[in-house]
């Protein structure tokens, strides 16, 4: 269970990986771990970054969204949008930024 609260999930996720032994253990091992996206993320502010830290940086975002903190996944948004090499995608992550910051707005008032 501490193993999966070090990677980023919940200890629940521990425990039904302990009762779901050794199939819950193989999930777990080849899936993406939120501490590797946000490395990816990471990475890539920095601008040492590969094609995989722009994936990782992507659904990096989506986590962040999906907490609340709309701040940090429009900034996610708006680097990634200057970084990606597909005009579909740069402009997916540029409206993702914007939609977040007119929902900043619109919970502010």
């Amino acid at each position: 269970m501490e193993l999966c609260r070090k990677a980023g999930y919940s200890r629940g996720l521990g425990l039904l990986l302990a009762v779901t032994f050794p199939v819950g253990y193989l999930v777990f091992v080849f899936v993406d771990w939120p501490v590797q996206r946000e490395l990816g993320w990471r990475k890539l502010a920095m601008g040492d970054y590969s094609d995989r830290d722009l994936v990782l940086a992507q659904a990096h975002a989506v986590d962040l969204e999906r907490r609340g903190d709309w701040e940090g996944a429009a900034a996610v948004y708006e680097k990634l949008a200057g970084q990606l090499p597909d005009s579909q995608e740069a402009e997916f992550a540029a409206g993702s930024a914007n939609r977040l910051r007119d929902r900043m707005r619109l919970s502010e008032e």
